[in-house]
């Protein structure tokens, strides 16, 4: 009898440990950041004042935009973690 409760007792403590471990796909309040340069693919230079555009993957509705800045660079925070696209908008110069 003793070993019965003693086996039932360290199933008991493994099966515990082992459901500790799963852990949510996005933990609640964790942000994040997206950073990034715009460059000019061509003469390799950076592109300053492009819209920077973050929409939800499969959705149209913009989420947050920024304009880069004079050195091309972008960064978009306070982001939850999933996946996302970048569409970046360039005005044609008159």
């Amino acid at each position: 009898m003793k070993f019965f409760v003693l086996v039932l007792l360290l199933c008991f403590c493994g099966w515990s440990l082992t459901m500790a471990q799963d852990l949510p796909p996005t933990a609640p309040g964790v942000t994040g950041t997206i950073k990034g340069t715009v460059q000019d693919s061509l003469k390799q230079e950076p592109l300053g004042y492009v819209t920077v555009i973050l929409l939800e993957t499969g959705k149209k509705e913009p989420i947050k935009t920024t304009l880069s800045r004079d050195n091309g660079s972008f960064e978009l925070s306070g982001l939850p973690a999933k996946s996302y696209q970048l569409v970046l908008e360039i005005l044609p110069k008159n």
